[in-house]
């Protein structure tokens, strides 16, 4: 996870918590096997070969194979399995917002 900081508003966006909250630190979070980086093995199905991709910022992923792609929340949502409401909230909630 990246360095926190405060919120000035005093509520949290999305925005400010994909700045907090990349896709290495959700790949610790949910305990997926490996390492998140350019030519790795997909967390969401058996990979027998590498085709799942993570940018070296951690903020984009994509799946050759499946042909699914996204963001960070993309790939919370993904690994949550909760709609898409609940898991920006949730999303929030992991990067230390309100």
């Amino acid at each position: 996870m990246k360095a926190s900081y405060p919120y000035p508003s005093g509520q949290s966006t999305l925005a400010d918590a994909k700045a907090r909250l990349d896709i290495h630190g959700l790949w610790r979070h949910f305990g997926f096997d490996g390492e998140p980086k350019a030519n790795c093995r997909s967390p969401f199905r058996d990979d027998n070969k590498p085709s799942f991709s993570v940018n070296a910022g951690g903020t984009l992923w994509n799946d050759f194979a499946t042909g699914e792609a996204g963001d960070v929340v993309d790939f919370f949502q993904r690994a949550s399995g909760l709609p898409q409401k609940e898991a920006c909230r949730k999303f929030i909630e992991l990067a230390g917002g309100h």
